[in-house]
C-alpha cells in the first residue's frame, strides 16, 4: 500500500511538471462606466483564453479557481467616434495584460480569441415618470371590482434611458402578473419595467409598494329627478315653469360596493337636459339626458330612458 501511494504521488508530480495547453472561456464585464452613458457589447462579451503552463504553475496562479470573468475597466476601452452613440473596442493584447496583472507571471497566454471586442456607448438621460398599473392585468372573481384608485408608493420613479429613446418613454409599468384572483384588498411590493423594446435602461427604485383596494359589488337602481342645466348650473325642473318633461324622472342602474349600498342615494346623482337644447331647437321632439355627476366608486350600467319628451308652454 505504501509503494502504491508513492507511485501515485510520483505520477502526480510528473503530471504537474509537464507543460499543458488549457483553453478557458471568460465572460467580459465592463466596470467604472460613466453615469451618463450606457455601454453594451456589439457581439457576445466573451473571449477564449489559451494558456501554456505546467499544472503546478496553473494551481499556483489560481487561474483554475477563477470564476471565468474578465473585469475590464471603462478606461481600458479605446473610443472610435465622437457622436452620442460612439463605438469602443479593446484588443486581445489589452485583455492579456489585464489577465496577467491579475494572475501574476506564472502563466503563458498563447492566444486570445477573438482578436478585438467592440462595444457601443449610448448617451444616457434621466427622466421622472409616473408609475402605471394596467387594471386589466388584475384578475378579479365575478362580482369583485377595484374600489377607488390603486396607490403606488412612490408614485413616480427616475428612469435612465438612451437619449434617442427618451421622448417615447412616459411611464414605468408595474408587473402584476402572477398574483392570482383577488377577493380582498392587498398591499404588496412589485417590480417595475419599461414596456418599450430597449436594450439598456435603469429604474430607481426598481420596486414599488402597491395598495390595491378590492370590494364585492352588487346592483342597485335609483329613481333620480331630471334637472335642467344652464351654463353648468343645475336647476330643478320646478324652476322652469315653461318646460314640461315626460317623464320627469329617470332610473339609474349601477354597481355599488356592498359596504356603500345603504349610503348610496338619488341625491348623489345629477341627470339633466341642457337648456340650450330646448331654447335653440324646438324642432326636436325629444331631449337627450346627460349624466353630470355620480359617486366615484359607482359603475353606471344604464340610464333609462336616455331621452325624454318635452313641451314648451307659451
Amino acid at each position: 500500500l505504501a509503494c502504491l501511494l508513492c507511485s501515485f504521488i510520483f505520477w502526480g508530480f510528473i503530471k504537474l511538471s509537464q507543460e499543458n495547453l488549457v483553453e478557458v472561456r471568460y465572460k467580459v464585464r465592463t466596470g467604472s462606466v460613466p453615469e451618463d452613458i450606457f455601454i453594451s457589447a456589439m457581439q457576445k462579451p466573451a473571449v477564449n483564453i489559451k494558456f501554456s503552463s505546467t499544472g503546478a504553475r496553473l494551481l499556483l496562479s489560481g487561474m483554475l479557481k477563477k470564476t471565468g470573468i474578465v473585469n475590464v475597466d471603462f478606461s481600458h476601452l479605446t473610443k472610435s467616434g465622437s457622436t452620442d452613440s460612439a463605438s469602443y473596442f479593446i484588443t486581445s493584447e489589452s485583455i492579456k495584460r489585464i489577465l496577467l496583472s491579475d494572475a501574476g507571471q506564472n502563466l503563458d497566454i498563447v492566444a486570445v480569441r477573438p482578436d478585438t471586442l467592440f462595444f457601443l456607448a449610448q448617451k444616457a438621460v434621466e427622466r421622472k415618470v409616473p408609475v402605471h398599473v394596467n387594471k386589466a392585468d388584475i384578475v378579479l372573481p365575478q362580482g369583485y371590482k377595484i374600489y377607488n384608485e390603486i396607490k403606488s408608493e412612490p408614485d413616480s420613479v427616475i428612469i435612465k434611458v438612451p437619449k434617442e429613446s427618451a421622448d417615447i418613454i412616459n411611464k414605468a409599468h408595474v408587473d402584476v402578473s402572477g398574483i392570482g384572483k383577488l377577493e380582498q384588498s392587498i398591499e404588496r411590493r412589485f417590480s417595475l419595467s419599461l414596456k418599450e423594446d430597449l436594450d439598456n435602461y435603469t429604474i430607481n427604485p426598481k420596486i414599488v409598494k402597491l395598495s390595491i383596494p378590492v370590494e364585492k359589488y352588487t346592483e342597485k337602481s335609483l329613481e333620480v329627478k331630471i334637472s335642467v342645466v344652464c351654463e353648468n348650473v343645475y336647476y330643478s325642473i320646478e324652476e322652469y315653469s315653461e318646460l314640461r318633461l315626460m317623464p320627469s324622472k329617470t332610473i339609474i342602474n349601477c354597481l355599488v360596493a356592498l359596504k356603500d349600498y345603504h349610503e348610496l342615494s338619488a341625491e348623489m346623482f345629477v341627470v339633466g337636459v341642457e337648456c340650450e337644447d330646448f331654447i335653440t331647437d324646438d324642432k326636436e321632439s325629444k331631449l337627450q339626458l346627460r349624466l353630470y355627476e355620480y359617486p366615484d366608486n359607482v359603475i353606471i350600467n344604464s340610464v333609462s330612458p336616455e331621452q325624454v319628451d318635452y313641451i314648451l308652454l307659451k
